[in-house]
């Protein structure tokens, strides 16, 4: 199994590399996260990648939220994009799973089954694929689409929407109730439950607004602010 993942994730590497030289956008470094896998231990980040993140902070511009007038959820996708045979949402699954169980004959593809350490609360889920399971565990965008719409992304052309949706590093599996909750806040009104968790949220979030040069509003910018001082 350890041999498939690394072929699917080096095919993931190249995918998602072609697919931001295409719209123009500056490469992560590294695949799955703005900085490191949010499966890790949820301590505190370290100080130099929090002091880069205060750098990017302070070049990002301040803008209020435009009017959300004409966002739909199809500007920045159809369904989760399938890459080298399979889709982004079971990568992200697997990814962040641990113990995972694929489907069989799917190439280790389609997780069944697996162990979620949810960065964003502490708790540990048990996922299990089926009609009224799957949505126990579900699939957040860091920096929100609706958000990111308000805050330059409705300029945007339909291809840089698409990627930004499906970029692993702006996608993390959690719990689906804290997805719900979370909803399209940023840190200004929003902040992870797991308070040890805050430090890597708040840089993985400054690093992907800084990334695909949207901007944030006043209160997002404080909390951001706040959170990176403290780390």
């Amino acid at each position: 199994m350890g041999c498939a993942r690394r072929r699917w994730t080096a095919a993931l590497v190249l995918g998602t590399l072609a697919a931001l030289v295409v719209v123009g956008i500056p490469v992560l470094h590294r695949w799955g996260s703005a900085s490191t896998s949010p499966a890790a231990s949820p301590a505190a980040a370290p100080s130099t990648d929090a002091a880069a993140a205060r750098r990017l902070l302070q070049e990002i511009p301040i803008r209020g939220r435009a009017a959300k007038t004409g966002y739909r959820r199809d500007l920045y996708w159809h369904g989760w994009p399938v890459v080298a045979g399979c889709d982004m949402r079971n990568r992200i699954l697997s990814r962040d799973l641990v113990d995972v169980i694929y489907r069989p004959k799917t190439h280790d593809c389609v997780v069944e089954s697996g162990t979620l350490h949810d960065p964003y609360t502490g708790a540990t889920l048990h996922f299990q694929r089926g009609n009224t399971t799957s949505t126990l565990v579900q699939i957040d965008h860091r920096y929100p689409l609706a958000l990111s719409y308000q805050q330059g992304a409705q300029q945007w052309g339909q291809a840089k929407r698409e990627q930004f949706a499906a970029d692993p590093a702006n996608l993390v599996a959690i719990e689906g109730r804290i997805n719900q909750a979370k909803g399209a806040s940023g840190p200004g009104s929003w902040l992870p439950p797991n308070k040890a968790y805050r430090c890597r949220y708040v840089i993985d979030f400054i690093t992907v607004t800084s990334r695909y040069e949207l901007s944030l509003n006043p209160g997002d910018h404080r909390a951001a602010e706040s959170v990176l001082r403290r780390c």
